[in-house]
């Protein structure tokens, strides 16, 4: 059955919410409740922005250039609860089903077929085909939220959706099922807003020079790139018109720091990251929604190692989680690799020291994923062979336990968890292939020799990898 095992593929099971962002459409009507598109989504729940509350009430969108109605159902403290319907285009029923907390639950119809049958008897084989099943709806609104089935569906691959024999993406962000952003050499920044059926590449005016290593987006409209380099190569634009214009927002003046990744917890609140000099990180924040970027206080910091930082690898050597919860990875010291952490938005940090060694430049954490607030995994490289390379943490990064070594060669260059599934199922690339573990990162399978640099999933049927030459979804029957 198509539901099991967490696959919706226009909803994204974030783990901790259900994030609603679809090209899809049906039934007409008035709205009943609130536009879904009038909430932010702000550490993984929808939020009121005039009261910043979480919203509860019953919420509707339609698809934007019609009357069509896509999407009813109600939200309880940011999260979607009770009955949820999407409709397709012409009116047929997409998704139907209840959630608890954000969570599928009982009974759905997944109809994700765009055309309907040619008959009505192949339309009902259709419906009946798109049954699926979740473990059983809580009578309780306040129960406990619900463990999802392990990821059941088949052996990973991808399917190449773009090739440019020219291009480098490394940084990637997966918005939603059907806006994707990724970012690469040469100024290239590309979008997708239909789930990579059609990708949009394009350089931004003046950047063609710069290597676009991180992208965080909030919708199909709204992205920030970071391209890397010392002095005033590293740099911040920012668009809000689905790329059409970008602004500068950010130029290094130091000669010495180098920026490698940036991340945000919501539109207004984001950091940035550079390699030490003299003895000092340089983080950067933001309060206003990238309008202004004011340097932490290195007080506020443990003092780094001599040539102490990280690499642009993936983008993915920052991460920001739920309640101004953050993270940094380091390395290249020759002392060791630690985490930093934060749990105020970036004012102030803590680190922790890891397994994962680093006794060269070219030595040290390369990636961070985080399932939530509290567990996730560290992942090393470039020259660390068959040494530990994968580390995780259950209580926020306050301490790291090996759980794997040599993973694709000992080098991973960007990693992504499958948010839904119990293992759960992490994914691993970088210039040698792609690794997958289904079991929390003790066990892995290489299953694609294809260079990708970057990874970002959504869900079990929903993720992109991109890399030297190719942006590819992850293919699933």
């Amino acid at each position: 059955m198509r539901g099991l095992g967490g696959r919706m593929g226009g909803l994204a099971l974030g783990g901790l919410t259900l994030a609603v962002g679809l090209v899809l459409a049906g039934c007409s009507g008035p709205g009943s409740g609130r536009d879904l598109a009038t909430l932010e989504v702000r550490d993984s729940l929808y939020m009121d922005a005039e009261n910043d509350r979480a919203w509860t009430g019953p919420v509707y969108r339609d698809f934007p250039d019609t009357t069509g109605r896509q999407l009813e159902g109600r939200l309880r403290e940011g999260r979607f609860q009770g009955e949820l319907s999407v409709w397709h285009r012409d009116g047929r029923i997409r998704y139907q089903g209840r959630l608890h907390r954000g969570r599928p639950c009982g009974a759905w119809l997944e109809n994700r077929e765009s055309e309907p049958g040619g008959s009505l008897y192949e339309e009902l084989v259709q419906d009946i085909e798109s049954m699926g099943l979740y473990p059983a709806c809580p009578d309780d609104p306040d129960a406990p939220p619900l463990e999802l089935p392990e990821d059941s569906s088949p052996a990973w691959s991808w399917a190449v959706q773009h090739r440019d024999s020219a291009a480098l993406f490394v940084g990637l962000h997966a918005v939603d099922d059907t806006t994707v952003w990724v970012a690469g050499h040469g100024g290239r920044v590309g979008r997708t807003v239909d789930g990579g059926a059609n990708w949009r590449v394009e350089v931004v005016p003046g950047a063609d020079s710069l290597g676009f290593r991180d992208v965080h987006a909030f919708s199909a409209e709204e992205a920030f790139v970071l391209s890397i380099g010392a002095g005033e190569a590293s740099r911040i634009y920012r668009t809000r018109d689905g790329g059409v214009r970008w602004t500068e927002v950010f130029r290094n003046r130091d000669p010495q720091a180098f920026f490698d990744c940036l991340s945000f917890w919501d539109r207004r609140r984001g950091f940035a990251f550079s390699d030490a000099v003299d003895g000092e990180f340089v983080l950067l924040r933001t309060e206003d929604g990238g309008e202004h970027w004011d340097r932490v206080d290195p007080a506020q910091l443990p003092g780094a190692h001599p040539g102490e930082g990280s690499f642009a690898a993936s983008g993915s050597c920052v991460r920001t989680a739920e309640g101004g919860v953050g993270w940094f990875g380091t390395g290249a010291s020759g002392v060791d690799t630690r985490v930093f952490r934060t749990t105020d938005y970036g004012r102030s940090w803590t680190a922790t020291r890891t397994p994962i060694r680093s006794e060269a430049p070219d030595e040290g954490l390369t990636s961070l994923s985080f399932l939530d607030a509290e567990r996730g995994w560290a992942f090393g490289g470039l020259t660390l062979d068959s040494a530990v390379n994968v580390v995780e943490t259950r209580d926020g990064g306050r301490s790291w336990e090996v759980v794997a070594s040599g993973v694709l060669d000992g080098t991973v260059y960007g990693s992504s968890v499958v948010p839904g599934t119990s293992g759960p199922t992490l994914v691993a690339v970088s210039p040698a292939g792609t690794a997958v573990s289904r079991d929390g990162g003790r066990s892995w399978s290489v299953v694609d020799t294809t260079e990708y640099w970057t990874v970002d999933v959504l869900h079990p049927g929903a993720g992109w990898a991109a890399g030297r030459g190719v942006i590819a979804r992850r293919e699933v029957p």
